[in-house]
């Protein structure tokens, strides 16, 4: 049996070194909705405050954040905290499995 992989080991070249550093921040993360296929909360730091949500759907990951990168349709440094944070809480389990991309 192969050995499951963590959310940050299964997604990791998804996001740029520099989302990555971005998203390693010390980001304050207040769960808005959380569970097996879902993460949404509301990160902030300083005075930026930021909403983003990651839903794992129709064996995809799907993320999207109100920051601008987001809302252009990138990706960004929250949506990498996010994936740090459900994985600290044990949520997002559904996104491990081998054929959600």
């Amino acid at each position: 049996m192969a050995k499951q992989v963590s959310l940050t080991e299964k997604f990791r070249d998804v996001f740029t070194p520099e989302m990555r550093e971005q998203g390693e921040r010390n980001w304050l993360v207040d769960p808005i909705s959380t569970g097996s296929d879902h993460f949404h909360a509301e990160l902030s730091l300083g005075d930026e405050c930021w909403t983003a949500e990651l839903v794992a759907a129709k064996w995809r990951l799907l993320g999207e954040c109100d920051c601008p990168e987001g809302d252009a349709g990138r990706l960004c440094g929250h949506l990498w905290t996010l994936l740090r944070k459900a994985e600290e809480f044990g949520d997002l389990g559904w996104a491990t499995k081998r054929s959600v991309s």
